[in-house]
This record gives C-alpha cells, structure tokens and sequence, in this order.
C-alpha cells in the first residue's frame, strides 16, 4: 500500500503488508487508513495511522476475507463485509466487535456483494449476486426491509444523498431505483 502526496507527486508512506490486499478505506477525517487482507487462516483487517504508516490495530474474528470496508459517516463505526457473507460493524475507538449481521447467509452459490451507510449513519444497506438488497438499522441490527426484485446478479447498492432512495445495480442490465 502507497499513500501518495498528490502536490508533490511522490509516495509519501509506503506501508507493506506481507500479504495480499483486497481493499481499502480512510476514515471520515482522513487520519486512519483500513484494509482488508486475502491471508488465511484469520484474514484480518489492518487499521494504519495514514500520516506515519504505523499500524493501530489488527481486527480478527471473522469467517473469510473482508471484501468491503466502509467507516460510518461520523467515523465511530467501520462496516465490512465478509465471504461467510456476513456483514459486520466494528467500534473505531475500541475495535470491538458490535454486531454481526446474517441475512444473506441463505444465498447458496452467491456471494455477498458490498454494503453502504446511509447518509446520516443510521441504516446499512447491503446486497448479494443472489439479488436481495436488504437495509438494517445500524445501531440494533434489525432488518427493516428486504428486496429481492432483482431476478439475479445484484452488485451495488448507494444511497442517494438524502437518504430517501437506494440505487441496485446488477450484471443483468439492471438498475434499480428502491
């Protein structure tokens, strides 16, 4: 991982790992970097000091790799997503786990695809290559409402920036506004 300083055009901190990188996230306030690593058995998920390159914590307990990783838009919260498709919601000042959310863990052959916070942080939208798009409240877990209109391959899923409406992508050709 490189974290380039784009005035001077050169890499500022390189930060190496030592094993495959399957994404990454900065914090809301851009001090902390999370990423999440292709290394078994524990496929952890690193949170790095973005100005040193020092590492802060190793996140571990979950099943497979963390696909997605997402802070909360006022920072106090990170979402991942994993391949036991699962969703998870971490605390960012203690680093424990909080919930675990399971909707998906039904999809036999499909993978979850991705989630997102809504705007204000309060509902979690995820979605799975099975078509379900599902919107949780993020503080207890609770399903509030789940879509599964997509016939197939649902990908993405954004909230528009009010809140009010959920776009879902799949590799169909579909494009659904919820």
């Amino acid at each position: 991982v490189n974290v380039y300083d784009l005035s001077e055009a050169q890499i500022s901190i390189p930060v190496s790992v030592g094993g495959g990188i399957t994404n990454a996230a900065w914090s809301p306030d851009g001090e902390q970097i999370a990423f999440g690593m292709g290394v078994p058995p524990d496929y952890p998920v690193k949170i790095w000091e973005a100005a040193s390159g020092e590492e802060l914590v190793t996140l571990l307990g979950q099943e497979g790799m963390a696909d997605h990783i997402k802070w909360s838009p006022s920072g106090d919260r990170i979402l991942t997503t994993h391949e036991d498709n699962t969703v998870r919601i971490w605390n960012a000042t203690t680093w424990e786990p909080l919930l675990t959310f399971t909707g998906h863990e039904d999809i036999v052959d499909h993978w979850l695809e991705g989630a997102n916070w809504s705007p204000d942080g309060r509902q979690i939208v995820s979605v799975d290559d099975g078509g379900k798009v599902i919107v949780w409240d993020s503080d207890s877990g609770t399903e509030i409402v789940n879509f599964s209109e997509h016939l197939e391959n649902a990908t993405y899923a954004a909230w528009s920036p009010d809140g009010a409406f959920i776009l879902s992508t799949g590799t169909n050709g579909e494009a659904m506004i919820w």
